[in-house]
């Protein structure tokens, strides 16, 4: 990292420096959505908000009852399997 960027206050840098200052401190870019084998996993009430295109009361309204099966928590961390969260939506749309 170049001194001179050190030297810097973060809101004179310009957003290559800032990039570049971030990633050397170790942050990384967050994927909308991660393939883990072979499926795909939207991550918390935002990316339900985008699967669906939804706003974020009926978000958690789904994630609580038709996703309930296809979404899995650990504390506030929320992951949503999208290929079994399309099927669980289809179903309660056929049934209406």
């Amino acid at each position: 990292m170049a001194t001179d960027i050190k030297q810097k206050k973060i809101g004179d840098l310009e957003a290559g420096q800032l990039k570049e200052f971030l990633s050397e401190c170790g942050f990384q870019r967050v994927e909308e959505q991660k393939e883990i084998g072979n499926r795909t996993f939207v991550r918390g009430i935002k990316g339900i908000e985008k699967l669906f295109g939804v706003s974020h009361a009926t978000a958690q309204r789904l994630k609580n009852s038709v996703l309930k099966d296809a979404t899995y928590q650990q504390g506030r961390t929320i992951l949503v399997d999208v290929e079994e969260a399309l099927r669980l939506f289809g179903n309660k749309n056929d049934k209406s």
